[in-house]
C-alpha cells in the first residue's frame, strides 16, 4: 500500500493534485457508496494543491488521502478483494494505518533530490496504457524518460525482476532513457537507452510474438 501512495505521491509532487489516478477511479467503482462519497470529500480537500514542497500539514493531508487511495488500486487490477478503507470507513482508517501515512510522509522527504531534476517537464502520469498484458502498467513518464518506483526495503532481493520489468516496458514504449527510483534507498539509478533501440525493437517483435500484442 505504501508502494502505491508513494507512486502517486511522486506524481502529484511533479504535477500538482490534478485528479485522482485513474486505477483508484476504477477500482472506487467496486466500493459502496460511502466509501465513494469519503475519499471524494478527502480528495476535494487537496485538489489544485501545487507541485513542489509542501506545508507539514498539507503534506500530512496529501500522504493520507494517497494511502486511502492506494487501498482501493487492488479492486481495479483484481475486483472483489479486501479493501480496509471500504470496511473501516475514512477516519477509522486513518487511525489504523497511521503508520503507513507517517512512512509515505517521510519518504516524500526526498523527493525534491530524487525527481526535482524532472520538474517542469511534461509528466505522463501512469498506469501507461498500450504497454500490452505482459508489460503491466509503468509508473510515469517525465520528458521521455521511464520512471519506475519501486519502493521496496530490500531492493537486491528483487534488482533482476524490477531491470527485467523496466526492460519490458521500455521494450513496448521505447523512451529515450529509463530510471529506476528507489525512495527508502535514495537512489534514482538512470540508465541510457539511445544505443540499444534495436534490441529493444528485437524484445518488442518477441512479446508480441509470445502474446499476441
Amino acid at each position: 500500500m505504501a508502494g502505491h501512495a508513494f507512486d502517486y505521491r511522486t506524481r502529484w509532487f511533479l504535477t500538482g493534485v490534478g485528479s485522482l489516478p485513474d486505477p483508484v477511479l476504477a477500482g472506487l467503482a467496486h466500493c459502496p457508496q460511502r466509501t465513494v462519497r469519503e475519499l471524494g470529500a478527502a480528495f476535494d480537500m487537496i485538489v489544485g494543491t501545487a507541485p513542489g514542497v509542501l506545508s507539514a500539514e498539507l503534506e500530512r493531508r496529501v500522504c493520507a488521502v494517497a494511502v486511502a487511495a492506494a487501498s482501493v488500486e487492488p479492486l481495479y487490477r483484481a475486483g472483489a478483494v479486501p479493501c480496509a478503507l471500504v470496511n473501516l470507513g475514512l477516519t477509522q482508517f486513518n487511525l489504523a494505518y497511521a503508520d503507513v501515512i507517517g512512512d509515505v510522509i517521510c519518504l516524500a522527504t526526498g523527493l525534491p533530490q530524487l525527481v526535482g531534476g524532472y520538474a517542469h517537464m511534461a509528466i505522463m502520469p501512469g498506469p501507461i496504457t498500450g504497454v500490452g498484458w505482459m508489460a503491466g502498467d509503468a509508473d510515469f513518464i517525465a520528458g521521455g524518460e521511464l520512471v519506475e518506483v519501486k519502493c521496496v526495503v530490500s531492493p537486491r532481493d528483487s534488482a533482476t525482476r524490477a531491470v527485467r520489468q523496466l526492460l519490458v516496458y521500455a521494450a513496448r514504449l521505447r523512451p529515450t532513457s529509463a530510471a529506476l527510483l528507489l525512495p527508502r534507498q535514495h537512489t534514482l539509478v538512470r540508465f541510457d537507452l539511445a544505443e540499444h533501440t534495436g534490441l529493444l525493437a528485437d524484445l518488442d517483435a518477441e512479446i508480441e510474438l509470445a502474446y499476441g500484442r
